[in-house]
């Protein structure tokens, strides 16, 4: 079993390498920037899942973006209310929830 759980972790990494290698290789840094751009204005205007699927998808063109910012966009770009939820929930449940948001990926 354990050794099972190595093996995943271990192809879940390497495929994590992979991409990582092709995105830096095949998509030209003007498009990365404008990704980053479009993400830093990027503001929730239908659906939770709607916006998670914008961000997701721009997350992935910036390419560069580590877990602390994503986690502050994302909230930043929420509709007020649920920012507001946000900020109440606390810290852990936070992380907690943007951590099972982007494993859905």
């Amino acid at each position: 079993m354990q050794v099972e759980i190595n093996e995943t972790a271990t192809i879940k990494k390497s495929w994590q390498n992979l991409k990582t290698i092709l995105k830096n290789t095949f998509t030209p840094v003007n498009r990365q920037k404008e990704a980053r751009n479009q993400l830093a204005g990027l503001k929730q205007t239908g659906s939770v899942s709607e916006y998670t699927m914008k961000f997701r998808r721009l997350v992935s063109q910036a390419n560069d973006v580590n877990e602390a910012e994503q986690l502050d966009k994302y909230t930043k770009g929420l509709k007020p209310e649920l920012q507001r939820l946000s900020n109440c929930s606390g810290k852990r449940r936070q992380e907690k929830l943007w951590k099972d948001s982007i494993q859905k990926n």
